[in-house]
């Protein structure tokens, strides 16, 4: 019989006494092994963790997110989330990709988002930038054009989204 040391990771499924699956992790950066003349090994020194409620917390935020990644797809309104996070990430759901007629981003240009007098709207003037700012922007009418080159009117407003503990999250 041979000592080897191991670095390693892993991750299987346990039953307990109660006859539920638990999931167990090992994670060490050293593991004493003893192998046999075949190499197998016969006895592993260390410890485990039970990650059954991480990966159950994991599953979840992952439904959440799915759940209202369709809401957001699926409402009949155009909505526009800009993170507060570098790098900055723009998301468009489908009525407002529809409604601007072109993708969004946060390297895209805005110069199709007008005033009602049909002047250039500057990018730090953009309800979403605003909010993204802290700043709350009540409903006002602005109009898009469209790559046709089609005038359209929309009515927009924006606000904060903020955390529990009131981090800005993005607009």
């Amino acid at each position: 019989m041979r000592l080897v040391i191991l670095s390693l990771l892993l991750v299987w499924s346990l039953g307990n006494a109660q006859g539920q699956a638990r999931l167990a992790a090992k994670q060490t950066s050293v593991a004493l092994t003893v192998v046999d003349e075949n190499g197998v090994a016969v006895r592993m020194v260390g410890t485990l963790l039970d990650i059954t409620n991480l990966k159950l917390a994991e599953q979840e935020r992952e439904r959440s997110r799915a759940w209202l990644e369709t809401v957001l797809d699926e409402c009949p309104v155009g909505i526009i989330l800009i993170s507060g996070a570098a790098p900055v990430s723009v998301r468009a759901n489908r009525a407002a990709r529809a409604l601007i007629g072109r993708e969004v981003g946060p390297a895209a240009t805005v110069d199709f988002v007008l005033r009602p007098d049909e002047t250039p709207l500057p990018p730090s003037e953009l309800p979403g930038v605003r909010a993204a700012g802290g700043e709350r922007v009540d409903w006002r009418k602005l109009l898009v054009r469209r790559p046709t080159g089609e005038l359209v009117p929309v009515l927009t407003g924006a606000a904060p989204i903020l955390s529990r503990d009131g981090e800005r999250l993005g607009a």
